[in-house]
């Protein structure tokens, strides 16, 4: 006896196995999203007000205003920081620790005009991981014309011109903030 193949039974044969494809792709757990939110009452990635006061790197005794760069998700992401790679134990390092403080990479956009702080010419990405957050003092004379300070971070997904910021404005500065300098028209 031969068998024949007709369209009919391809196409039943092919609902059949589509059908138990389906069915136990339902009863599988399906995986969370692959980057959370810790904590819902904050966005995923926010920067926060840390503290002002005077800074004497290189002997010079400067205003600086500190902020925390928070990563409140359950993925990492990169961005750019001087002074990375760190040598440590033997090993170099480019990941950030919680609590630390580096001199990242970030811009000031006042209107529509973009301008970054200049550090020195050598960057380095930097790994900010799930749940941590870093510090990163600015120039306290830079929030004396309601700027915004924009911090572009990439995901560890994503390759390639997608760029994302970290945005924190003047406004969101207690409004006390200048106390913390002696003569705060100095800058």
């Amino acid at each position: 006896m031969k068998f024949r193949t007709t369209p009919q039974i391809i196409v039943i044969g092919f609902f059949a196995l589509v059908t138990a494809i389906g069915h136990g792709a339902q009863n599988e757990k399906k995986p969370a999203s692959c980057c959370q939110r810790i904590d819902n009452t904050h966005n995923s990635i926010y920067i926060l007000f840390e503290r002002a006061g005077f800074s004497t790197e290189n002997k010079i005794n400067e205003p600086f205003v500190w902020l925390r760069l928070r990563n409140n998700t359950t993925c990492s992401f990169s961005l750019l920081a001087e002074g990375f790679p760190y040598f440590f134990d033997g090993k170099y390092r480019c990941n950030a620790i919680d609590g630390e403080e580096i001199a990242i990479y970030y811009e000031f956009q006042k209107d529509k005009t973009r301008e970054y702080y200049k550090y020195r010419d050598s960057f380095a990405v930097v790994k900010i991981s799930a749940g941590i957050s870093v510090i990163f003092k600015v120039p306290a004379k830079f929030f004396k014309d309601k700027r915004l300070v924009c911090v572009p971070i990439e995901y560890e997904w994503e390759i390639g011109d997608i760029r994302h910021e970290v945005l924190f404005h003047t406004d969101m500065l207690p409004r006390d903030w200048e106390k913390a300098f002696s003569a705060p028209d100095k800058f």
